[in-house]
């Protein structure tokens, strides 16, 4: 009995010197960070009882563990700082762009985690989105509860935008056509528009023509109404339909293409 207590006593020895000792590893690694395979390697103990012992550092709040087919270790204070300098980096992509939605992802990781794992980053990320200090919204890291806030005068000229799309509609001018048109300055007038593009309230088709996603929707339900699934038709049809030029009909029709709406077959068009 006494020689079995004294193999406990020095496997919690050992354990508590592995404890201090993995922390230091991950301190020193250039990387300020190493996944479990990598300290294995290093400790060359059973699998399980580093896992064991992982989870129960994890717990306790001394070391970080980001998912992974091989988990991921880091520092509570360096997951910290990632975190921190991520939330600042995005509050300053929002004051110098503030009619972009969010920074990309693809932006932020080379910022911030370039030296790190792919996994620590996603894991920073999902960790913030759940505190709610960012949203994530497609391939865009925007900060929590942020909408985008148009300036007085960005809202004026929204507005005239939109009226000019809605009006023209199945005709729009060109973007250089409304710059001309409208008594402000150019290049105020096409920072809106270029905004209005990415929140998707208009719809470039094609290099020179831009619709009102409204008037897009139009079209598409206007086909649905005069043509059933299956149908054929060719360009003349369509022009006949919308009351439209050719020079309007073959984007339309190539942007139909794009959104499934319509399948191109030789000159005619196939209703999806």
């Amino acid at each position: 009995a006494t020689d079995t207590h004294a193999l406990d006593d020095l496997h919690q020895m050992d354990t508590g010197a592995l404890s201090d000792r993995i922390p230091v590893l991950i301190r020193s690694h250039p990387c300020r960070a190493i996944n479990l395979i990598e300290l294995n390697s290093i400790l060359g103990m059973p699998e399980r009882e580093l896992k064991e012992l992982c989870s129960t550092l994890t717990a306790s709040g001394r070391i970080v563990t980001a998912p992974a087919p091989s988990p991921i270790l880091l520092l509570p204070e360096v997951a910290v700082k990632l975190e921190e300098e991520t939330v600042k980096k995005v509050a300053d992509f929002h004051r110098q762009n503030p009619l972009i939605k969010g920074i990309s992802r693809e932006e932020l990781r080379k910022r911030i985690f370039s030296d790190f794992p792919q996994e620590v980053f996603r894991y920073s990320l999902d960790r913030l989105a759940e505190l709610k200090k960012i949203t994530l919204q497609d391939e865009y890291v925007s900060l929590y509860g942020r909408e985008v806030q148009l300036s007085p005068q960005g809202e004026e000229i929204r507005q005239k935008l939109e009226t000019i799309y809605l009006q023209t509609g199945l005709q729009p001018p060109s973007l250089g056509d409304i710059q001309s048109s409208i008594d402000v300055d150019p290049a105020e007038v096409r920072k809106i528009y270029f905004w209005m593009l990415k929140e998707k309230i208009l719809v470039r088709i094609s290099e020179e023509l831009t619709y009102h996603g409204q008037t897009l929707d139009q079209i598409k339900q206007k086909i649905r109404e005069a043509l059933p699934p299956g149908s054929t038709f060719g360009v003349a049809e369509f022009k006949e339909l919308l009351g439209i030029t050719r020079k309007h009909a073959i984007p339309l029709l190539e942007y139909l293409d794009r959104e499934r709406i319509t399948r191109r077959q030789g000159n005619d068009r196939l209703l999806l």
